[in-house]
């Protein structure tokens, strides 16, 4: 993995994660106004839904992002991943989950709160771990088809030199974009009552579908990495054994 040398301070890495979750929420109610998709939610309660969905991803921003840049980072060559460093939570990243945070204790504000509203840390917490579960999944995808899942852009024009953009894992964008449209594809599954009563909180049916799909997550995942799954006295790894390194073509000189 590369190292954080010339990273952004950590203020600033706080903060742009925080404006994360109100870029997708303009982007979330612009599409739904468009698709007249509002169904009986009202602002509130997607709000509170909204939060729910960027609390998990937050979550899972913490420690997923190394599983969605792994292609890209990964050597042509076997070698040992300690889970434990892969995972490790990262404080420059909590910027999105402090952001959601904020938005749902202003929902349950509004809305009022009961003893089962503390039953949305559940929900938050499965919903965290089939993401967790799908990342590792797409990872391995990325892994096994290295050569089509890592691009970079490169743009060239008259009269500059050609700007390499930082390459990217197509696997790992993947599960970004379906973080980024979780929340819209929610409001057409579920309704106002699975979340509210008229409190925040979370009805059995979610909580048993969060949880379903954290479970499926998990097997599917441990399935795809468990011949890569060794154990050592510091703790799990992954063996990465993947597809021969793909050097990405070098930007042709202007004439």
């Amino acid at each position: 993995m590369r190292g954080n040398v010339g990273a952004p301070p950590v203020w600033r890495q706080l903060l742009l994660g925080a404006c994360l979750p109100v870029l997708n929420l303009l982007l979330a109610v612009a599409a739904l106004t468009l698709l007249r998709a509002w169904g009986d939610w009202g602002a509130w309660q997607f709000l509170g839904l909204f939060a729910v969905v960027q609390a998990a991803a937050g979550l899972a921003l913490l420690v997923a992002q190394p599983l969605w840049e792994l292609p890209v980072h990964a050597g042509g060559r076997r070698r040992r991943v300690p889970l434990a460093s892969l995972l490790a939570p990262r404080l420059a990243r909590a910027g999105q989950l402090l952001a959601a945070v904020a938005l749902l204790a202003a929902v349950a504000v509004h809305t009022g709160v009961a003893l089962a509203t503390l039953l949305i840390l559940v929900a938050i917490v499965a919903l965290w771990l089939a993401i967790v579960g799908f990342s590792f999944l797409a990872a391995r995808l990325g892994l096994l088809r290295r050569e089509w899942d890592v691009v970079r852009v490169v743009l060239e024009g008259p009269g500059r030199a050609p700007l390499r953009l930082p390459p990217l894992s197509l696997s790992g964008s993947t599960v970004q974009v379906v973080l980024n449209v979780l929340a819209i594809v929610l409001v057409r599954v579920l309704e106002p009552g699975d979340l509210f009563g008229p409190e925040l909180r979370p009805s059995p049916p979610l909580l048993a579908g969060f949880a379903l799909g954290a479970v499926a997550t998990a097997v599917l995942a441990f399935a795809a990495w468990a011949h890569a799954l060794r154990r050592s006295p510091a703790g799990p790894r992954l063996e990465l054994d993947e597809s021969p390194p793909c050097p990405l073509p070098s930007p042709r000189r202007q004439e």
